[in-house]
């Protein structure tokens, strides 16, 4: 629940930096609506050979196709005050289950979909002045399957 909060402040506060208002005409549905998908799921490190849970926002979108940032861990699940990774990803949406007429009318399942993506990740950014660093990559392969927007 904590992480929600926290995204959920984090891109109202992305969204009002960005949304040129005045203060008597501020909206505030009209600014959540504004706001991105925030997408859950899970991928693989080729690098560590592990699954990983993934949370990410779509940052822009052009019909199916999407690019996102967001965080994962090696965990089982996401601690936002404790994240591993900070990861890109480039997905490609192949099936919304709101799109299926029978099963429609079911209220969570518009919050379902399938969306492959691969990904990359920095797990560490090291800035020495010697130029070694102590930099860590990696690179993902997963699936979003839950998405919800505010």
């Amino acid at each position: 629940m904590k992480k929600i909060f926290m995204m959920m402040i984090l891109i109202v506060g992305l969204v009002a930096v960005s949304y040129n208002a005045q203060a008597d005409s501020l909206n505030i549905p009209d600014l959540l609506s504004k706001a991105p998908e925030v997408n859950q799921g899970y991928a693989y490190s080729v690098l560590d050979s592990q699954f990983k849970p993934t949370l990410t926002a779509d940052v822009y979108k052009v019909g199916n196709l999407a690019l996102q940032l967001g965080i994962t861990t090696s965990d089982d699940k996401i601690n936002i005050n404790e994240f591993t990774e900070v990861i890109g990803e480039v997905s490609y949406t192949l099936l919304k289950a709101s799109d299926i007429e029978a099963i429609k009318s079911i209220p969570v399942v518009n919050l379902i979909k399938i969306e492959p993506f691969l990904a990359a990740g920095w797990d560490r950014i090291d800035y020495e002045e010697s130029g070694k660093g102590n930099n860590e990559y990696d690179a993902l392969v997963g699936i979003n399957f839950v998405s919800y927007k505010f």
